[in-house]
């Protein structure tokens, strides 16, 4: 499992002297979307002389909604007047979760507008799982220190398959699980850059 270290190493790869560069903390606000789908099966069987097995599945969806605060540090590097890239470090905390990793994002500014593709890894907790995301986003600079953010961010599918095998004399029951998450963040925040 990654850990805290591993992403601020993710970081320091990109920070490298620049003069066409800034750096700053934000803040903002996230809604997190929480599709589950879970598949079980059932399987029943019986030794010999065997009766018929039985057999039985079932399938459902339930989707959750959170929201959370975000915290993070990012980095902008300006590769000509209009092209960049920025990488951060961001933490949200949830109600019962916490979520934090790395991103790089890659854009391109037009006027008091930035637009971007961004990619990292992050940590969920709730699930001890490192999952890849990707997104894209909107900044607008408000003045020289603050800009305005939008940012759309999926994580890649969490598969948790589970298979239970019970033994009852001459009759076995084995039930198999199968469990895909899919969780996407819609982020509101608010940059402060402590140098352009």
């Amino acid at each position: 499992m990654f850990k805290p270290p591993f992403y601020f190493s993710i970081l320091i790869l990109f920070i490298a002297p620049a003069t066409n560069a800034g750096s700053g903390v934000y803040f903002g606000v996230d809604s997190v979307s929480h599709e589950l789908q879970t598949h079980v099966e059932v399987n029943q069987t019986f030794s010999s002389p065997p009766p018929a097995a039985i057999n039985a599945s079932n399938t459902a969806t339930k989707d959750f909604s959170d929201a959370g605060i975000r915290v993070g540090y990012k980095y902008k590097r300006r590769l000509n007047h209009q092209f960049f890239l920025s990488p951060e470090l961001m933490v949200t905390q949830l109600d019962d979760d916490l979520i934090y990793g790395s991103n790089l994002k890659m854009g391109i500014d037009i006027n008091h507008f930035s637009f971007y593709g961004t990619g990292g890894i992050s940590h969920i907790d709730q699930f001890d799982k490192n999952q890849f995301n990707y997104g894209i986003g909107i900044e607008y600079k408000i003045s020289q220190r603050f800009s305005f953010n939008l940012e759309w961010q999926k994580f890649e599918t969490i598969n948790e398959d589970t298979v239970a095998v019970e033994n009852f004399g001459a009759q076995a029951l084995t039930t198999t699980t199968d469990t895909q998450r899919n969780i996407s963040v819609l982020k509101i925040g608010l940059t402060y850059y402590l140098h352009e």
